[in-house]
């Protein structure tokens, strides 16, 4: 993609991705595991307490390139569903046909 086209892109994904967050607040088993992560955290900051500052530090850089290797395969699998979306509709001929409005 160019840089135009990359930057659209990641606006509407980012605008997407806003919305489905927004329907999560409202998913009970959303919420719970929200909570459970919460409770889990506690119990991890006071395990990493027990270690020095350098192992704490190695585990949460390590931790925290996770999250950002999750949501570089996030934005790949979003990217893929579209272009498969694309492909089936073009499959079906979605796109060739004529919008018509009716007054």
């Amino acid at each position: 993609m160019m840089g135009t086209e990359q930057s659209a892109y990641k606006d509407f994904v980012i605008a997407r991705t806003e919305l489905a967050l927004l329907r999560l607040r409202n998913n009970p088993a959303y919420i719970e595991r929200c909570r459970q992560q919460e409770k889990g955290e506690e119990k991890v900051d006071k395990l990493l307490h027990k270690l020095n500052k350098r192992e704490r530090i190695a585990i949460r850089r390590h931790y925290e390139g996770e999250t950002i290797k999750q949501s570089f395969e996030l934005d790949e699998t979003y990217l893929q569903g579209m272009r498969d979306c694309i492909q089936i509709l073009s499959f079906l001929n979605a796109l060739d046909t004529e919008v018509q409005f009716y007054e």
